[in-house]
């Protein structure tokens, strides 16, 4: 592949009684960006815990941990909780995470496309799917090369370029994927609403059957689903619009935080969004239609979401 050339860092700094904490983040070399969508750090200390939300998305993320556990709450039982230690993988996710940080905080994730995760860990995406696994289960010596040379590492830029090689001499030698699926994912991520799966097979000289197991394999989920997911992406980043003059951008797989005791909603926000222009503005048939698929992924309403995590 050749040298890779990095991008600048985006760097953020945020300090209140929440706590103190600095991130950064970068894309991928543009030459692996159908396969890495990008790299993100963060570090600090939070005095209490703090409640994170983290909605679906179509990444999947590896995760390198240098301090303390990460805490995963089972949204079904809040006394349920398994911690993460030093490296992990965060598949697909038909529904919302919850997580709680408190602590020294110094990680980094690395956010693939399905596609790019299958050829990074030579696994089944479909076995995946729901579900978060240390990376030593997966590919012990793998896990060992990433972490040792991660840690090693003595700023965000250095171990964003380590990271960055061990990644592209692994997707170098691995099998490239059915141009079919590559189209597939492309055309799913620009127009979710008008993915038409009858014609695929045709175009691409497979059967219907044979393509969704495919998906299956390098997605770890139906085609329909995805694209539900990517209509729900597209309807929170309208949401973190409202109201803003510069709108933030927030990347797919980033948590928020989840202030659970907020308040009721100010009736100047509820006059000010048209919730059911934003439904039918991001593919969804009708507002009730809008709110259910919402409350699927997120846990939440739309204006419930709006609220707990626009705090800042």
């Amino acid at each position: 592949m050749g040298t890779i050339r990095s991008a600048p860092l985006e760097v953020t700094g945020h300090r209140s009684d929440l706590g103190r904490w600095r991130a950064a983040q970068r894309p991928a070399d543009r030459r692996l960006r159908d396969y890495v969508l990008g790299y993100f750090a963060s570090e600090g200390f939070l005095p209490k815990p703090l409640d994170e939300r983290h909605v679906p998305s179509l990444g999947v993320a590896i995760v390198l941990n240098f301090a303390a556990p990460h805490r995963i709450i089972d949204p079904a039982d809040p006394k349920r909780t398994t911690e993460h230690r030093s490296a992990w993988v965060v598949a697909l996710q038909h529904r919302h995470q919850l997580r709680e940080a408190v602590g020294a905080r110094d990680f980094m994730v690395v956010r693939f496309s399905p596609i790019g995760a299958q050829m990074l860990l030579q696994t089944p995406m479909d076995l995946l799917t729901d579900r978060v696994l240390a990376l030593e289960e997966i590919d012990r010596p793998f896990a060992r090369l990433l972490t040792a040379h991660a840690e090693a590492a003595h700023h965000w830029a250095a171990r964003f370029d380590i990271v960055e090689e061990i990644i592209a001499e692994r997707l170098e030698s691995a099998a490239n994927p059915p141009s079919a699926l590559l189209h597939s994912w492309q055309m799913l991520q620009k127009a979710p609403n008008r993915f038409d799966l009858a014609r695929l097979p045709s175009e691409f000289g497979c059967s219907r059957r044979h393509l969704i197991a495919q998906f299956h394999t390098y997605f770890g989920m139906a085609p329909k689903t995805i694209a539900r997911i990517r209509r729900f992406n597209l309807a929170v980043e309208a949401i973190n619009r409202v109201g803003r003059r510069d709108p933030l951008s927030y990347p797919d797989g980033k948590p928020y935080l989840d202030f659970q005791a907020a308040g009721a909603v100010c009736t100047a926000t509820k006059a000010a969004i048209r919730w059911a222009d934003l439904a039918l503005d991001c593919g969804y048939y009708d507002q009730s239609h809008f709110i259910n698929e919402f409350r699927s992924f997120s846990g939440l309403t739309p204006l419930e979401f709006l609220h707990r995590t626009r705090q800042e």
